[in-house]
């Protein structure tokens, strides 16, 4: 009779306090449309649960994408969950992206989001308010002109050793089962050698001579199992399970081998700036900027684990970005045959039938707009979760009137969600918001959101879009990209099946096969 007692306690207690929200909800923003649910979309439980009516899950904006914000003048929803989490503010207004993302804004991110990006130490991705600043100081000057070339004529060497080692070089087609595995691997490659000067290969073999993981395998498995690290308990490592076993193997020998090398770089950097002073505009590489930062400034800079940290946030969200959108931008250039012929134009155009080279990047605007598309279509970063710290107010034109302005009162503690999904397809922002369109960057890139926008906006950003527009000329120059089709199934069939995003720590694909033809004079 007791524990009856008890539950029936509980559950009057959660009623009440969940009456509170309602009505605390209702008079913050109550004039905002929403959708009631049982379980927030960002809880344990709203994630995890599969999509129903009564649980939207973490993909309802792409899945509610032409819809979502239809009877929304502000183009903003609340989010009302009767059992789970709290009330958020879901917006896909380009005004409100930037007075939440301004210099100075109220809003901050909630510390939750970026737990999982926590590693070791804080970095320049989670981080706010004077330690950002502290990052983003020692941090930017490592992303220059000199990086960005090193980053191209990586990426050529790199174009080079799939030929070789894919034996392309010998077939006039090329069948891949997962463009994601090469892509993958591609991200991976220009981080390693240009973000921490690490010599790799494309065939490196899984483990040494002596059973260690490579460098490779090691970055990897580093890169792809944030989330299996950051929330399984360490008790569970014990139980010998191989796919843990292989998780914690890997980030142990990745924080090992960071401390060797920083010790070896900074030996390395110290002989050279006693003979040559000031080194800094001769390193090509990230982490040994950051390294030539830490002798420089001293207690100001950073420390190991801070380098570690922030080298470890390069790998994960350098790496997710750009094997996902460049996955993307192939197999949408295979779904429009159309497109991709007018990009070849381009890119023959431009070079004249020399090789592509760093100095042409500016000119490749068309190749550009195509890696650009692909990642407004499916944005590896799909919102961006901020907390207000203060009592403020959004001031937001409405779509149906642009002269009238909604005043939405935000509450200290109230959680904006910024939907990138929403935003990239907007059709008042991008016009036939699901048409693969690449020449619509031509003009603009001030509303992609992809990168974030605002004084936050991704440090990477030129980092990821050399590499890619290095990797597609040389590939569009030499190959024709198509998708192969099920009996009886059309191109854009194949892309609603094919190219149906995974919602996880990032949007991804599942398997995305091609063929690559060879090009003839």
């Amino acid at each position: 009779m007791l524990w009856e007692i008890v539950l029936g306690l509980y559950l009057l207690h959660h009623a009440i306090r969940r009456l509170l929200v309602y009505v605390h909800t209702h008079q913050s923003v109550g004039n905002l449309p929403g959708i009631w649910c049982l379980f927030a979309p960002l809880s344990v439980l709203g994630g995890t649960l599969p999509s129903r009516w009564w649980n939207p899950g973490l993909r309802f904006t792409f899945e509610l994408r032409k819809t979502l914000y239809k009877d929304a003048p502000a183009k903003s929803i609340t989010i009302k969950p009767l059992l789970v989490g709290e009330p958020y503010i879901y917006t896909c207004h380009l005004e409100a992206f930037r007075q939440v993302t301004a210099l100075g804004s109220v809003f901050v991110k909630p510390r939750f989001a970026f737990e999982d990006m926590t590693f070791l130490a804080d970095n320049v991705v989670a981080s706010e308010g004077d330690a950002w600043k502290r990052y983003r100081r020692i941090a930017a000057p490592a992303f220059n002109s000199k990086t960005y070339e090193a980053v191209w004529d990586t990426t050529v060497d790199l174009y080079g050793q799939i030929l070789d080692k894919e034996n392309w070089e010998t077939r006039d087609v090329a069948e891949v089962a997962d463009i994601n595995i090469m892509t993958h691997k591609v991200a991976l490659y220009a981080i390693a050698v240009v973000g921490f000067d690490i010599p790799i290969q494309w065939d490196q073999p899984p483990r040494d001579e002596n059973g260690r993981l490579s460098v490779q395998e090691m970055v990897f498995t580093v890169a792809s199992n944030l989330l299996i690290k950051s929330r399984t308990p360490k008790w569970m490592y014990s139980l010998g399970l191989p796919r843990l076993k292989l998780v914690d193997e890997a980030y142990n020998q990745f924080v090992s081998f960071m401390h060797e090398h920083i010790s070896n770089s900074e030996v390395t950097l110290t002989k050279q700036r006693e003979l040559e002073g000031d080194i800094t505009e001769g390193i090509s590489n990230v982490f040994e900027r950051l390294v030539n930062a830490r002798l420089t400034d001293g207690k100001l800079s950073m420390s190991d684990d801070e380098i570690i940290s922030n080298c470890f946030i390069l790998v994960f969200a350098g790496h997710e970005t750009m094997a996902s959108t460049l996955a993307g931008t192939l197999a949408l250039l295979g779904v429009y045959p159309d497109v991709q012929e007018e990009v070849y134009q381009h890119i023959m155009h431009v070079l004249g039938g020399r090789d592509p080279t760093f100095e042409d990047y500016e000119s490749l605007d068309l190749v550009l707009g195509c890696f650009y598309e692909a990642l407004r279509l499916y944005s590896a970063a799909y919102l961006l979760i901020r907390d207000a710290t203060e009592n403020t107010v959004l001031s937001l034109p409405r779509y149906d009137d642009p002269t009238t302005i909604d005043k939405i009162p935000i509450t200290a503690g109230q959680r904006v969600i910024l939907d990138i999904v929403g935003i990239h397809y907007d059709p008042d922002v991008f016009p036939e918001p699901e048409a693969f369109k690449p020449s619509r960057w031509q003009d603009s890139m001030d509303s992609l959101a992809g990168f974030s926008l605002g004084p936050r906006i991704c440090l990477g950003r030129k980092f990821a879009t050399v590499e890619a527009v290095a990797f597609l000329t040389y590939l569009l120059r030499d190959w024709t990209i198509d998708v192969p089709l099920a009996d009886g199934e059309t191109r854009r069939e194949w892309r609603a099946r094919v190219l149906d995003p995974k919602v996880g720590v990032v949007l991804g694909f599942g398997d995305v096969p091609l063929k690559f033809r060879r090009r003839h004079a």
